[in-house]
């Protein structure tokens, strides 16, 4: 299994590495601390199949830049990608967030995601508690 992490404060991605661990011991963690694509650990923009995560843990915003979603370039991007290989989206990802309703926009836009997207769902806090749920029920659905 490999889950990518993207987020880009490097405590935030800890505690999703550690509540990855606690679930599944032999997975294979990809971090990157901005909301670029292609992310730093790919070779190049095009992807091959097994280039995929099996998850991707998003976090929205850039340095609590509330009105600026970066999260949400890096998911289009990804879901790009994805309909290019595969012809649709394949990739669970997890919006591990705060201040989804920091301005209507915002909010406006998660709630169409997540209403469109039946791979995509977010936590309402960015509480590790809520992210070992949502992470359990993904693999127990996928592994």
């Amino acid at each position: 299994m490999k889950i990518w992490i993207v987020d880009d404060e490097s405590n935030f991605r800890e505690q999703a590495k550690d509540q990855i661990k606690k679930i599944y011991k032999n997975c294979k963690v990809m971090e990157s601390d901005n909301f670029d694509w292609p992310p730093e650990f790919l070779k190049g923009p095009n992807m091959k199949k097994n280039d995929f995560p099996d998850l991707v843990i998003l976090d929205l915003f850039k340095e609590k830049i509330f009105a600026d979603p970066k999260g949400t370039y890096f998911y289009f991007k990804l879901r790009e990608q994805e309909k290019k290989v595969f012809g649709k989206a394949v990739v669970p990802v997890i919006l591990w967030s705060i201040a989804y309703n920091a301005t209507e926009n915002v909010e406006n836009l998660i709630n169409k995601i997540d209403n469109e997207d039946h791979l995509f769902t977010f936590t309402e806090m960015k509480s590790q508690g809520e992210l070992s749920d949502y992470l359990k029920e993904i693999l127990k659905k996928n592994y």
